[in-house]
């Protein structure tokens, strides 16, 4: 590949990253970091995760509950469908304190990421989820006067540059 295709592919890409809205919120249910590498073809890979809420909101507005002292665990199930690309599930739930425990929604997320072979002087994936919330375990912090069932969208761009034994690593947000 040519000098001037490496830079015009790489000015591209890094435009596009610009294209992807700033999150103005933390999701109570979101604690991973996807990584560029995608699951093989026809491999299915399951992950659990887990997160405990210690100092929350104690108070919430009617419908709510608070997230003080809650529990989150989510299933993770996710399959290899290319070389390059992978679809995920979530089934996210929550333990309310005094409550018991809740279902709060599920996710889809497609990723793919551009093949090695294209010898960029960067890796770089591109995820999008979308979820379906039950929004009565979760404060309505991003985004007030939510319906009591609500859908939303993410998008998450990995771009992993290695100038040597470096690597150069920009986070979401």
């Amino acid at each position: 590949m040519t000098r001037f295709r490496e830079f015009a592919c790489t000015f591209t890409l890094a435009s596009l990253c610009w294209l992807v809205p700033r999150v103005q919120g933390q999701d109570l249910f979101e604690i991973q970091v996807y990584p560029y590498e995608t699951v093989e073809p026809r491999q299915t890979m399951v992950e659990l995760h887990m997160n405990f809420t210690a100092s929350g909101t104690k108070q919430t507005e009617k419908g709510q509950f608070p997230n003080n002292h809650q529990f989150h665990f989510t299933v993770e199930v996710t399959h290899g469908l290319t070389p390059h690309w992978e679809l995920g599930g979530y089934l996210v739930t929550a333990y309310v304190p005094g409550i018991g425990p809740k279902f709060a929604g599920s996710r889809i997320r497609p990723r793919f990421r551009i093949p090695e072979g294209w010898r960029l002087p960067f890796r770089f994936s591109f995820s999008s989820e979308l979820a379906f919330n039950k929004t009565p375990v979760r404060p309505q912090h991003n985004h007030p006067g939510n319906p009591a069932d609500s859908r939303e969208r993410d998008r998450q761009v990995v771009f992993l540059a290695e100038p040597g034994p470096h690597q150069i690593r920009p986070g979401p947000g």
